[in-house]
């Protein structure tokens, strides 16, 4: 389960680790705030979590959450979904957070599995009645 790998990574502000489980060859979108995709090189969205890495641990009222949603496989590859989440709140469904899907490749013998694609849509609420 390379996903726990990575988000232990993540959460230890481990950028080295993160880095060398993303493909070289990633495709990466990050969903602006108009809803459109725009894509990312590996280079550009391993910048983008080292900074966020940084502002969260420069802040001693920060930590990351992770909450997996879902996880597939779909042929060989695993599929997680997940929110990611800096800033705790009383009310959880108020909690802005971010949601991540991530498709990893098929494992191989003594290799981890890298990740293919990585979708990062920021300021997801739950929606609820």
């Amino acid at each position: 389960m390379p996903y726990i790998s990575l988000l232990n990574y993540w959460k230890n502000h481990d950028i080295e680790g993160v880095t060398n489980m993303v493909d070289d060859q990633v495709a990466a979108y990050y969903i602006n705030e108009i809803g459109e995709p725009v894509a990312l090189s590996k280079s550009h969205l391993i910048d983008m979590l080292h900074k966020r890495m940084k502002q969260v641990e420069s802040n001693k009222n920060l930590q990351w959450n992770f909450e997996v949603i879902h996880r597939a496989h779909i042929y060989d590859k695993q599929t997680v979904i997940f929110y990611t989440y800096s800033q705790e709140s009383s009310d959880y469904h108020e909690t802005n957070k971010t949601m991540i899907a991530i498709t990893f490749s098929a494992r191989k013998a003594n290799d981890p599995s890298p990740i293919k694609s990585i979708y990062i849509t920021p300021n997801v609420k739950d929606f609820h009645n």
